[in-house]
């Protein structure tokens, strides 16, 4: 009976000495994994950044607005954000600003990151050391935890190459430390970047040669940099000329890889069309998979919210096509008019399901009264010329007031 039970206890300490294995394999520290921040679910949070009145305000969904005490040197958003990069959540707020503009002592200041751990209540700032007198244009910075942070910096670009410097803090930002970068592996142009933990993250880089989405991966803190497997699927090649890796988010092993398809084959005007898309892992980013369905419906949700109905267009069958010519030319008079609902109230954010061989779409709106509403649609998915496309959309709940 002893020895029974010893070896059960010997059994049960073999596998938890498996699965530890497995999770070093992985580049995984599970000591803070349940202490994560959940950035998948950030990116439909409807958070978002703005200059208003002069102020640098931060937007938490409708719900709360605070301002950044950084003054702003100018009403032009696109100039003063292209240099700083935002990170919005509720356990952290975080601005990396600096190092780019010839105002400190005859050079760059170094960069610094404003932070706030308690919704914009208080803040302070943190430089980063060994950041000054250089340029840094190109800046992404967040958190997978309160504590555990990492900042990308990236230089001006010259015949397509760009250097770029890797940072991380363990103590909330208020000091960062260099862990490295890709250059020795590959130097093109960043487009986006992001850790799921202390060990394993990302970075994305502008279309080059390769018309897929090039990220590559660490599980090693940045010392060594492998390329992940990303396609465009065969059936979307017909609306993307080329792909673009953006920033990935993780919650644990879960990440979700958003990549923008440009198609600059749309018509004879010259406007591309872009379109963002979301790669899933569920094995820290080691493999990435692609869902028609979800995607499709992600694509028709971020049509309705631009007003842009080219994107809603190009995945359409080609009676829904000749439908929604016909309806554009009876609400506006032209055809190729692609402009699509009205103004205001305006989406603040949407949701996807996936139902069986449909898909459900939920919608928030907003107004400049700061009312609320709500509106659900149903859609269809069937397969045309060897891809799958939208057959038929429903609206089943228009616009409903939320009460306040």
């Amino acid at each position: 009976m002893n020895k029974r039970k010893g070896i059960i206890i010997l059994c049960a300490i073999i596998i938890m000495i498996g699965i530890a294995g497995a999770l070093v394999s992985y580049g995984v520290d599970d000591s803070k994994e349940r202490d994560q921040i959940d950035n998948i679910a950030l990116l439909n949070a409807g958070n978002s950044y703005d200059l208003m009145d002069g102020k640098f305000v931060i937007q938490y969904g409708t719900e709360k607005s605070i301002v950044v005490p950084l003054i702003p040197d100018t009403d032009d958003q696109v100039a003063y954000f292209e240099d700083k990069a935002v990170y919005i959540s509720d356990e952290v707020i975080a601005v990396a600003y600096g190092g780019h503009k010839d105002n400190y002592q005859g050079g760059a200041p170094p960069v610094s990151i404003m932070i706030s751990g308690d919704k914009g209540e208080t803040w302070n700032s943190y430089a980063v050391t060994d950041t000054k007198m250089v340029h840094y244009e190109t800046k992404y910075v967040g958190f997978t935890t309160k504590d555990d942070g990492w900042l990308l910096l990236a230089g001006g670009v010259a015949m397509g190459q760009q250097e770029n410097r890797i940072f991380q803090t363990t103590d909330g930002g208020k000091n960062w430390h260099e862990i490295g970068n890709t250059g020795d592996t590959y130097a093109r142009v960043v487009t986006g970047a992001g850790f799921a933990n202390k060990n394993i993250g990302f970075v994305s880089f502008r279309y080059d040669s390769d018309i897929n989405p090039v990220m590559y991966r660490t599980q090693d803190k940045g010392e060594t940099w492998t390329q992940c497997f990303l396609e465009i699927p065969n059936p979307f090649e017909g609306i993307a000329t080329y792909a673009t890796a953006l920033s990935p988010a993780f919650n644990g092993a879960k990440g979700v890889l958003p990549v923008t398809f440009r198609n600059n084959a749309f018509d004879t005007s010259g406007n591309p069309v872009d379109v963002t898309v979301r790669y899933e892992t569920s094995d820290y980013g080691k493999t990435w998979t692609f869902n028609e369905k979800y995607n499709l419906s992600l694509i028709w949700a971020e049509a309705w919210r631009t007003r842009d109905g080219r994107a809603r267009y190009q995945i359409m069958d080609d009676k829904m096509q000749s439908d929604f010519r016909s309806q554009q030319e009876k609400v506006n008079g032209v055809s190729g008019n692609f402009v699509i609902r009205w103004s205001s109230p305006w989406v603040t954010k949407y949701d996807v399901v996936i139902d069986g061989s449909q898909a459900v779409i939920t919608y928030w709106y907003t107004d400049s009264t700061t009312d609320t509403y709500k509106g659900i649609e149903r859609l269809s998915f069937g397969n045309e010329n060897d891809r799958m496309v939208v057959t038929d959309s429903k609206m089943e709940v228009d616009m409903k007031a939320m009460q306040k």
